[in-house]
């Protein structure tokens, strides 16, 4: 049994898949599985993972779209480790992750879920700086909050996620509704260690944007009673309809680059070296099958279609 599955859905991107893949084989943390779950993924990214020569490394291919929350399901079941790390197909991880995140639930058997600090990287993986997000809530109601964790760098116990599922319906707030469903009743915490670079690019998308806030309002409304007052659900609706009106009304003015410095902190001229100095090896980390290299166990991943 591995220490810890990798859990990565896969839409499209094989550029971007790429790096995350790399970015698992440069873990300092070596006792990995890696679960790729092509979700409708186009052919060159099914076959690059096909490629892949470790047998740490499984590939599930799916035909059809299911969406994450129904692949994060499906990866739950499948994984062989106790823990479930879970990242985006655009993203990379920090080369400690692993080692660290492990490191903190074997000091800290009580906790469920544990997330990271991050560090935002842009379309061309230039740091940006450290992405801008709040300390964990102290009170239930906070869980209506946004950005209660950065989702991909969250990793959880496999016991802890087969009772508490995503829900599938909901729409680019699946997790926001698992915090604030399972809060009442599981462990959490933050590292303040950046752990994972999360790529957002530089054109800001306002119909993502009003899509989330859509689905974001939706599910104040129906799950809020359970922890807020009417007062703090009317104000959450209300902030959420004001930021998408700014959203709209910085695009009409060109200025979405404000909106997207407000998603991070600068760093000092140190961290961005150290940071930009990570991102360099991970682009370059060899991954066996791609360019000749050999596998550590000379082992194949295994292959399923669904």
């Amino acid at each position: 049994m591995p220490g810890v599955t990798v859990g990565l859905p896969v839409g499209g991107g094989v550029y971007e898949f790429e790096l995350a893949v790399r970015s698992v084989f440069a873990q300092t943390y070596t006792d990995w599985e890696l679960l790729i779950v092509c979700d409708g993924s186009p052919d060159d990214v099914v076959q690059r993972a096909l490629q892949v020569k470790d047998s740490r490394v499984r590939v599930i291919v799916h035909p059809d779209n299911r969406g994450l929350a129904f692949r994060l399901n499906e990866l739950t079941h499948m994984a062989a480790a106790d823990f479930i790390a879970r990242m985006d197909a655009d993203d990379m991880m920090h080369p400690d992750r692993l080692a660290k995140t492990l490191e903190f639930f074997a000091a800290n058997p009580h906790v469920d879920v544990v997330g990271s600090g991050s560090y935002l990287i842009n379309s061309d993986n230039t740091v940006q700086g450290a992405y801008r997000e709040p300390d964990l809530p102290d009170k239930l109601s906070g869980y209506l909050n946004s950005g209660v964790f950065s989702h991909p760098t969250v990793t959880f116990k496999k016991a802890w996620a087969l009772k508490n599922p995503y829900d599938p319906t909901r729409i680019r707030t699946e997790d926001k509704e698992l915090w604030l469903r399972t809060a009442a009743t599981s462990s959490f915490a933050k590292l303040s260690d950046r752990l994972l670079f999360c790529k957002v690019p530089l054109d800001l998308s306002v119909a993502k944007q009003a899509l989330t806030a859509k689905y974001d309002r939706k599910l104040v409304r129906e799950l809020g009673p359970n922890v807020a007052s009417n007062s703090q659900i009317a104000s959450k609706v209300l902030k959420s309809w004001i930021k998408q009106i700014v959203f709209g009304l910085a695009q009409r003015g060109g200025l979405l680059s404000l909106i997207y410095r407000s998603k991070f902190h600068a760093l000092t001229p140190v961290e961005k070296m150290e940071a930009t100095a990570v991102v360099d090896k991970l682009t370059r980390t060899p991954v066996p099958g791609w360019g000749g290299e050999q596998s550590v166990d000379g082992g194949h991943a295994s292959y399923r279609s669904i």
